[in-house]
């Protein structure tokens, strides 16, 4: 008795942990990516040096200071989820845009006092695959 309990755990763990794209409808997967995206996009603010609220300044080679900053806008996050074939693999397509913001001045002091403009207006296209019951 007791080996056939041991047997039926580890079968419930393996399908929870192997939860396939078959299982999930296209609007969970569709959800699913959505999440993936938001949490992506925090990812990569962590990780550039001019996002998040961070600015960064530079001494540009014609002698004058810049200020930099980019915007990685959740609100334009799109995500489409296409399924490849007659297979249960499922590629996610995610798009956002990139607004890059800059502001230049003759000296370190002048470049603080002048305003920011738009100078790089990117639509971004990442493509993901649901794999292993996550996006990756």
């Amino acid at each position: 008795m007791k080996k056939i309990l041991v047997l039926f755990a580890i079968m419930c763990v393996s399908f929870v942990f192997s939860t396939t794209a078959s299982a999930m409808s296209n609007s969970e997967l569709t959800a699913s990516l959505q999440n993936y995206a938001v949490q992506d996009l925090d990812n990569m603010c962590k990780h550039m040096p001019d996002c998040g609220g961070k600015v960064e300044m530079n001494k540009r080679s014609d002698g004058r200071w810049e200020r930099t900053y980019c915007v990685l806008n959740k609100d334009t996050i799109n995500v489409t989820v296409k399924k490849v074939g007659e297979s249960d693999n499922y590629l996610g397509i995610i798009k956002f845009i990139k607004v890059t913001y800059e502001a230049v001045g003759d000296s370190k002091e002048a470049v603080m006092q002048q305003p920011f403009k738009v100078v790089q207006r990117n639509k971004v296209t990442k493509i993901r695959q649901f794999k292993n019951g996550k996006w990756q």
